[in-house]
């Protein structure tokens, strides 16, 4: 049985631009009334997707439910109310050479996919998403927060038998979760002053 051979690979994580990728979350939110000129208790309402938590800020605050509706306390004042959402993941990009050869040097057939494997503890990955091969060999993928380590393998099949590479060299990336804004301002209207120095006579 031929054991895969890798040919030098670079696995590079790293952060995509926004419009590079498809954000894991989103949020919206409205406020009722839009507009008043006067004293007004107002309700706000939102949705989310994606969100593992969202935060309320500016006129109001606190941890919020994913989606829910809420009417606040009167506010007499021009106020603006915002809601953050977090996802529980973070974009990941990993670009790799494909191998040529086995570890026999012949050359490699059969490529089926590319296995990820990550976790905290470079010693002890898990299995992530098998990933396709593709022309661009430049994948975006999804991972938890914080410091995470990846690496790759070659996934082969050679008749009715399946085989794997071994892993490569580990990379590692601080991962930084995807988060989205939606804000709403709730304006009083500008109305003239009464006039002064009244009188009845």
């Amino acid at each position: 049985m031929k054991i895969l051979r890798w040919l030098p690979i670079a696995l590079i994580a790293a952060f995509l631009p926004l419009l590079a990728h498809a954000a894991n979350v989103s949020v919206s939110l409205t406020v009722t009334p839009t507009s008043t000129n006067a004293s007004v208790a107002p309700t706000v309402s939102w949705t989310s997707t994606g969100a593992a938590t969202c935060t309320a800020s500016d006129g109001w605050s606190g941890a919020k439910a994913s989606n829910g509706s809420e009417t606040l306390p009167a506010v007499t004042k021009t106020t603006k109310f915002t809601l953050t959402c977090v996802s529980g993941t973070g974009p990941v990009t990993l670009g790799w050479t494909p191998p040529a050869t086995n570890s026999d040097g012949t050359p490699i057939t059969g490529i089926t996919g590319y296995q990820v494997m990550m976790g905290t503890d470079p010693a002890n990955l898990a299995r992530g998403p098998l990933l396709p091969t593709t022309p661009t060999q430049n994948v975006v993928i999804q991972a938890p927060p914080g410091k995470q380590y990846f690496t790759l393998r070659t996934e082969q099949t050679v008749g009715s038998v399946n085989l794997e590479s071994v892993d490569t060299t580990a990379a590692s990336k601080t991962v930084v979760a995807d988060q989205a804004t939606a804000s709403q301002t709730l304006t009083f209207a500008v109305v003239p002053n009464p006039p002064t120095g009244f009188t009845v006579q």
